[in-house]
């Protein structure tokens, strides 16, 4: 017949008075640091502690946290004691937290960007048909340097662009981030553009215009 021990503190029952006096050690009896002097209602918490603060004293943790260039930080310039407290510093620290991304509208049609500038740009183009930046080649103007100068080489000099925006749920690569976005919304079926005049959506903001000039020509004139 085997032995039954319980924990006077909790109840919990154990096969063997071992088993019972390493669970009160652990669960039970507060721990002391002998270094900092510290008291910890629990062993779980005092490993914690040790995790953080004195990792050598951990023989499990002594070669994990051998490397120093593994526990420091080139941002900030420190040197932590453990790799335990320096992922708790990337995770707290105001410094590592990544940026919200600005949502600045377009006040006229609403479009979304990221940056005053992208907005600016757009809006001269697009609403005031106003910018510096022409193809001579084709007549074709741009709201920036930047695509004057990638449409110049895809289209004119057709050197190839590197496809370096991968989808992350194929692994297929893509040389623009607008084609990214609509090569994702075959994987999730999202389908953001609702025509203003009947209840279809579409993937992709070019299907929505063909569809609005062939279905709703008449009701567009009207509109504008």
């Amino acid at each position: 017949m085997h032995m039954i021990a319980i924990c006077d503190h909790c109840n919990k029952k154990f096969t063997s008075r071992r088993k019972l006096e390493r669970h009160i050690f652990r669960n039970h009896q507060p721990q002391q640091c002998t270094i900092c002097n510290r008291q910890y209602r629990a062993y779980k918490f005092y490993k914690s502690h040790l995790r953080a603060e004195h990792p050598e004293l951990l023989s499990s943790l002594k070669a994990l946290d051998s490397k120093k260039e593994m526990r420091y930080c080139v941002e900030c310039d420190i040197q932590f004691p453990s790799i335990y407290k320096y992922k708790r510093h990337l995770q707290e620290s105001v410094k590592h937290k990544p940026k919200k991304k600005e949502r600045i509208p377009c006040p006229d049609c609403g479009k979304i960007f990221t940056r005053m500038v992208y907005k600016n740009n757009h809006y001269r183009l697009a609403h005031m048909k106003v910018t510096k930046h022409y193809c001579e080649i084709c007549n074709k103007y741009f709201s920036n340097g930047y695509g004057l100068r990638k449409h110049i080489k895809g289209v004119h000099e057709k050197i190839p662009l590197p496809k370096n925006k991968i989808c992350d749920l194929c692994g297929r690569g893509f040389s623009a981030n607008r084609i990214l976005a609509n090569h994702r919304r075959t994987h999730t079926g999202e389908r953001p553009y609702k025509c203003e005049f009947c209840p279809a959506t579409f993937a992709q903001q070019t299907a929505l215009k063909t569809h609005q000039k062939t279905q709703h020509k008449h009701s567009i004139l009207l509109a504008n």
